[in-house]
């Protein structure tokens, strides 16, 4: 048990000494572990939203993007099931890259998640200027979904820096 050894500030030391030393009830390390909790639980929120927004996008087919606001959306090859696709593909990747702790993984699927909005976002705000009569609203919500996204993907990103950091110190 005493073979994991981690270098703190510049010394290495026993894991074991180090979990002594951490009370569960230190207020600081309770915060930590909750923050943790629900960046953890927004990811799962996020990449659950990403997947049912997929699966919709395809069910719904091109019956559901015939109003002017998708014009160019539509432009896409395969549209609207390629949207769909892959924002499904993301939210899958993200999904089980938190439930396996892999943080990279995670990260990646979140950022590509948004990535994929602010594109759809982009999509519905080209159609809206070039058609007045196009809905104004979807530009905003996709844009505030690709910020939520990208917050996500960088504490992911974060994370995914610790883990790395962690296992090349155990080495």
């Amino acid at each position: 048990m005493g073979e994991d050894r981690r270098i703190v500030e510049g010394v290495r030391m026993n894991t074991e000494d180090l979990m002594k030393d951490i009370d569960p009830t230190d207020e600081a390390f309770s915060t930590l572990a909750r923050l943790l909790a629900m960046m953890r639980m927004s990811s799962y929120i996020f990449a659950g939203y990403a997947m049912v927004q997929g699966i919709l996008i395809i069910i719904g087919g091109a019956s559901r993007f015939s109003a002017e606001a998708y014009y160019v959306a539509m432009l896409l090859p395969s549209a609207p099931a390629s949207w769909g696709w892959a924002l499904l593909v993301f939210g899958i990747a993200a999904f089980v890259g938190v439930k396996n702790r892999m943080y990279k993984i995670a990260s990646l699927g979140m950022f590509a998640a948004g990535s994929w909005s602010m594109g759809f976002a982009i999509a519905f705000l080209v159609s809206s200027i070039q058609d007045p009569s196009a809905n104004l609203t979807a530009f905003p919500v996709y844009t505030k979904d690709a910020v939520l996204f990208l917050l996500l993907f960088s504490g992911l990103r974060l994370m995914a820096h610790a883990q790395a950091t962690t296992e090349i110190s155990d080495a």
